[in-house]
């Protein structure tokens, strides 16, 4: 694990996101404004869960850093494998995970992790 400097500073978030990425429970946001009036032919809006929205927010930080899941593995103390099943969504990232990542990227948890969680309480 990567130690942390405040690791209180993210107690607010650990209720909200230790229950979304641990247990992927029913919380989303929309990524469509659902339609006003029902249409067979409007596709269904598209949900994304939280632990949807962190995995693609911790790849594209892999991309914009040119880090390998390799790399990412390592620092984590996991096996590529399981990196990779954590960013396809196969498995869902823990909240000590998701902290590490941050501190390994050198980016705040807040860049990780949706907005509308930040700002969340437990």
């Amino acid at each position: 694990m990567i130690p942390l400097e405040r690791p209180g500073r993210f107690r607010a978030l650990c209720g909200a996101v230790a229950i979304l990425a641990g247990l992927g429970l029913g919380l989303a946001t929309p990524t469509t404004e659902p339609p006003t009036t029902p249409n067979r032919n409007q596709p269904m809006p598209t949900v994304q869960t939280i632990a949807d929205v962190v995995a693609s927010k911790i790849r594209g930080q892999l991309a914009a850093q040119r880090i390998r899941q390799e790399d990412l593995a390592s620092a984590l103390g996991l096996h590529q494998t399981s990196v990779s099943a954590r960013l396809s969504g196969r498995t869902p990232w823990t909240l000590v995970e998701v902290i590490d990542v941050a501190a390994f990227f050198g980016v705040p948890l807040s860049e990780l992790v949706p907005d509308s969680i930040v700002g969340a309480t437990p």
